[in-house]
């Protein structure tokens, strides 16, 4: 295969793909014993592709980047309640000559079956995806969007972050566009449209709201230690430690406890909600957010 072959500084190259066009979906190729890129072609009849890929594993959220996501998706749902329309802000289809869009072609062309199985089921969201050609044609298009690094609907930054293919209109009204979402976006929101989706994204922003506040001193409060012998109320008590792990509070940027204190200042202060999403960027995650919102930056996307 000619990408083998190929320097590291040629856009074609396998290692550039897998930097541009893996990397972002948080994938890599599956690599031999020696650590190079692994041919995994086959003799056997009806087998095609030669190479694997993997999932890499995820960096932990931050409670910053759950709020930006949440703050983008009430956004674009308020638009689609005026508007009717959801569009995605690069454009339904790729410009010509467009580079990552014809690089996906080829990786999704050269893949073994079972790395397009995953993927295509991926992005299909566990259906049959049918014969080898529907999957490259889905696997081409989950590649490309991901290439962006971020959500391609409300531009809020998924890189490095675990992933689904979010649905632009809901799953039970026939939605069939995708676009690569932060997981516990999708999860949190689930199959939801309009109204019902705002009032599950405010649901969203109160849990994470309620697990940075989570702590020692509020369990040792006079009043909640009253309040936990309500079953009810140790049940919720209970979801918190988790939920602030989920979330991210565990994060070492909160072990300094100025910033932490600074934090639960933002959400318990007279601020609206929107504003609390910025106080947790500003305080938190000043660094990653850069990064994050540049994207990849390469090929010039915006």
């Amino acid at each position: 295969m000619r990408a083998r072959n190929l320097n590291s500084n040629n856009d074609y190259s396998l290692k550039a793909i897998e930097r541009d066009l893996l990397a972002p979906s948080n994938l890599k190729f599956v690599r031999d014993n020696s650590g190079n890129i692994a041919d995994l072609s086959s003799t056997r009849v009806g087998s095609e592709g030669s190479l694997g890929v993997e999932a890499v594993e995820a960096e932990a959220y931050t409670p910053s980047l759950l709020m930006q996501a949440l703050d983008a998706a009430e956004r674009v749902e308020k638009d689609f309640i005026k508007t009717g329309k959801r569009e995605l802000s690069a454009g339904e289809n790729p410009s010509a000559n467009d580079l990552d869009y014809e690089r996906a072609e080829i990786l999704a062309n050269l893949l073994d079956g079972q790395s397009l199985e995953m993927l295509a089921t991926r992005g299909l969201h566990g259906k049959a995806a049918g014969n080898r050609d529907s999957k490259i044609d889905a696997v081409k298009e989950l590649l490309y969007k991901g290439s962006y690094g971020r959500d391609l609907y409300t531009d809020a930054p998924i890189i490095g972050r675990s992933q689904d293919q979010g649905h632009l209109e809901s799953n039970s009204q026939g939605g069939t566009r995708l676009r690569p979402e932060l997981s516990l976006i999708n999860q949190m929101l689930g199959d939801s449209e309009g109204p019902k989706r705002l009032e599950l994204i405010d649901g969203a922003r109160r849990r994470i709201n309620a697990a940075g506040l989570y702590n020692s001193e509020v369990l040792d409060d006079v009043d909640i230690q009253r309040l936990l012998k309500y079953k009810d109320f140790q049940n919720m008590v209970g979801k918190q430690e988790g939920r602030a792990m989920n979330y991210g509070f565990n994060d070492k940027r909160f072990a300094d406890k100025s910033v932490l204190d600074a934090y639960r200042q933002a959400l318990q202060g007279d601020v609206n909600t929107s504003d609390q999403g910025k106080a947790v960027t500003v305080i938190a995650d000043k660094v990653y957010m850069n990064k994050a919102i540049n994207g990849n930056g390469k090929n010039g996307k915006h």
